[in-house]
């Protein structure tokens, strides 16, 4: 006899809800005649298997389904094949069988461990792995053996470089855990390959078998019986790295779909990890790394059955592969992961989750905190050393310095910055900002806050920095109405521009102009180069009468000023051809005004959804240098 499906030696099979084994098996034999199982249990005989038929072999073909086996083990499984007036045709004696819980380890390089092969982890009997040579044993470190593997797909896409010194990944940990959590025998079927992106791991793939990474997965599960408990998934790092980030959620959830339909379980529970850090010399862009972790965020609180747990705060041991340590460390959340999400009493809650944030303004400065908050909290939050990983970022790339202190509270984390709420409004908050951010905020139970971008407040904006470097006139005077001012150009020497970088976003010449205001004005130019046609807001804020030409055409006109300045309080709305246009701006001074002028652009012509994804490539209007005189 020989069994190509469904029962092995050392084999760990999947208990039902009612904490029995149900397993399909078949293979060849000689002969036909009634399939008989006879199991034992420590050298006796186990109740209602003495002798027990479970299927039936016809021309060298049997098919079984042995049934009722309660959680534990191990057994020790004795089939046969009685023919005509109860001959033996065959037989086999399968041993060290267990009844417990299966899991799928899939993904790319930190699922399959790269981590250094670090002490503190016990073998356990309890504990299998089906390895990738199709051979189940204890589970011990390396489980991904590539090397070894029967389906060509892993030596296709090539595992050099791998050590017997650097073989360490979450599986192992994750068993061992969820032995320790739920006293139920567990198995590990790696399935994992490094490197691998979406794409090799398509559904599409699964009619080539061996040849693709799903065909091969599914492959395996299909040969162990067709029935897991779930998946542990840590894979995204590729998608970050090429041009694949903002299509990552809808390929997750057609991998996801996939493997719940040809797994017969629509409710498979996934647990997926959420990508760390990057510090490799390869190219790799913050705002798709941003972008792969956001999603991978948003997918464990939409996708049903589906958590996510974080990395974040983690040690690498390379330039992106967790260290052996941290793979550890991984393995326990997970647990808790896997535990909440089966509701096992003792697994404490599911991964923290960003709930809501919120702004408020410090009474005795006037500037603008954030106060972010978290569900799913163990105790409260907590680090080691100066709280660290929040940032603000112009959702470019771009890490805008406004928070100065980061204070935790419990399940709240407040954000102490020295800026307006204009100044913030729009813009990107991140927690893990771009490939190689500082994060080392968790609960008391180590795990850490998730990775996420979000837009505080209303809509995310495209915007240009704050115009600092431009042209500035001699202070001319003003008799009457801003009105009056004609469009100033470069060419009027009289005006005698010289160019001027302000220290800060405030362009005001107060101190120059002294006690003239009144009857004076000062005139602004810069000059913009847009790729393409694009809508475009000038956005001011300023003090006194001031007046505004986009190229030839004035776009803004305000006779009297406002009383107390204030950061795009007016988008001059204007349709720029592709090209190069001068912006000019007149600004009088009143005995009132401070002659603060603040000025940026925004493109307001990009589609909502698009907005909805910061990895995309948006173009920009670039202020461009001039030199007088050129």
């Amino acid at each position: 006899m020989r069994i190509s499906r469904g029962l092995f030696d050392n084999v760990v099979l999947q208990r039902n809800r009612a904490d029995r084994c149900d397993a399909e098996l078949e293979g060849r034999c000689t002969g036909s005649g009634a399939l008989q199982a006879k199991v034992r249990l420590n050298g006796q005989t186990v109740r209602g298997f003495g002798r027990v038929n479970i299927g039936r072999a016809v021309r060298g073909k049997f098919t079984g389904r042995l049934k009722g086996l309660k959680t534990g083990g191990p057994y020790e499984i004795e089939l046969k094949i009685v023919g005509h007036k109860g001959a033996v045709l065959d037989q086999l004696l399968i041993i060290n069988v267990l009844v417990g819980d299966v899991w799928i380890l899939a993904g790319q390089s930190n699922m399959e461990g790269i981590g250094s092969l670090v002490p503190g982890l016990k073998r356990n009997v309890m504990v299998r792995a089906f390895y990738m040579d199709d051979r189940w044993d204890d589970a011990e470190d390396p489980i991904h053996n590539l090397e070894q593997a029967l389906d060509r797909v892993h030596s296709e896409l090539g595992w050099a470089g791998r050590t017997r010194f650097r073989r360490r990944g979450p599986g192992v940990p994750f068993g061992l855990g969820m032995y320790q959590l739920t006293g139920v025998p567990q198995g590990l079927i790696a399935c994992a390959h490094g490197g691998a992106s979406m794409e090799q791991w398509s559904p599409a793939g699964k009619s080539s078998g061996g040849g693709s990474l799903y065909g091969a997965m599914l492959r395996r599960f299909c040969k162990n019986g067709s029935k897991v408990k779930g998946m542990i998934w840590y894979q995204g790092c590729s998608e970050a790295v090429s041009d694949s980030s903002e299509v990552y959620s809808r390929r997750m959830k057609a991998f996801i779909k996939a493997v719940r339909r040809d797994f017969n379980s629509p409710m498979l529970p996934i647990v997926m990890v959420q990508i760390a850090r990057h510090h490799s010399r390869f190219s790799c862009g913050p705002v798709s790394w941003n972008e792969v972790r956001n999603q991978q965020r948003l997918l464990g609180e939409t996708v049903d059955n589906c958590v996510t747990v974080p990395t974040l705060d983690l040690e690498l041991d390379d330039a992106i592969h967790l260290s052996g340590e941290s793979q550890i460390r991984l393995g326990k959340r997970l647990v808790r992961a896997a535990g909440a999400l089966l509701k096992i009493d003792k697994a404490g809650k599911l991964p923290i989750r960003l709930k809501d944030v919120r702004f408020k303004t410090d009474p005795r400065s006037g500037c603008l905190d954030i106060a972010v908050r978290f569900s799913n909290v163990a105790g409260k939050l907590v680090s080691q050393g100066r709280a660290a990983g929040f940032a603000v970022s112009d959702g470019r790339g771009n890490i805008l310095n406004m928070i100065y202190k980061t204070e935790l509270h419990g399940s709240r984390v407040l954000l102490k910055t020295n800026n307006m709420r204009s100044e913030i409004e729009g813009m990107y908050l991140h927690y893990g900002m771009g490939t190689t951010a500082y994060c080392n905020i968790t609960d008391q139970k180590d795990r850490s806050l998730p990775g996420f971008t979000v837009w505080p407040t209303g809509r995310p904006r495209i915007v240009t920095p704050f115009v600092q470097e431009l042209l500035v006139s001699r202070v001319v005077e003003c008799p009457g109405s801003i009105k009056k001012v004609k469009r100033p150009v470069l060419e009027d020497k009289s005006l005698q521009w010289r160019s001027a970088r302000f220290g800060s976003i405030n362009l005001s010449r107060r101190k120059e102009v002294g006690p003239k205001a009144g009857a004076v004005a000062v005139h602004y130019l810069f000059r913009v180069f847009c790729p393409e046609q694009m809508q475009l807001a000038v956005c001011l804020g300023y003090d006194g009468p001031v007046k505004v030409w986009f190229g030839r055409t004035l776009i803004y006109q305000d006779s009297d000023g406002v009383q107390l300045p204030e950061i795009d309080q007016v988008a001059a709305v204007h349709n720029a051809r592709k090209g190069m246009h001068d912006v000019t701006v007149s600004l009088g001074l009143t005995p009132e005004s401070m002659g603060a002028l603040f000025v940026r652009l925004e493109r307001l012509d990009v589609r909502s959804r698009d907005l909805m994804c910061i990895a995309r490539d948006y173009v920009l209007p670039e202020v461009v240098k001039i030199i007088p005189g050129e």
